[in-house]
């Protein structure tokens, strides 16, 4: 019974001697056509075998991606704290504006009484003169 390849793309079986068989017809010569069978009878192995993970692989795999998780969620655990800082540094420089302009409108509040109080000494002492 002649030995069988899988083809991974189509999950067919393949006879080796019937590809040894047409290409022994097609070229007239057992060795080129022993050459070619063989040479695809490798590439349709290297396919198959490629594909194909190992318990070792699976696990290192894994392995390599719980630590990848693992570091993700440190990092986002990192931003997640730096933003609360960054938050609290606003709120801070936000309640010192608001300070700042309130006194600034005190500010302009009293300069205006003041002004608005010699406007009218000066424009009595304008009406005086006349």
């Amino acid at each position: 019974m002649a030995p069988y390849l899988k083809d991974e793309n189509s999950k067919s079986a393949i006879k080796i001697s019937k590809i040894k068989r047409k290409n022994h017809k097609q070229t007239c010569t057992s060795g080129a056509a022993r050459r070619r069978a063989n040479k695809l009878a490798k590439v349709l192995s290297a396919d198959t075998t490629d594909e194909v993970l190992t318990g070792e692989n699976i696990m290192s795999s894994l392995k390599s991606i719980v630590e990848k998780i693992r570091s993700l969620e440190t990092e986002r655990k990192n931003l997640l704290l730096e933003i609360e800082e960054l938050k609290r540094m606003a709120n801070a420089k936000t309640e010192a504006l608001e300070s700042e302009i309130n006194m600034l409108r005190e500010e302009v509040k009293s300069l205006r009484t003041l002004l608005s109080g010699e406007e009218q000494e000066t424009e009595a002492a304008q009406k005086k003169k006349k």
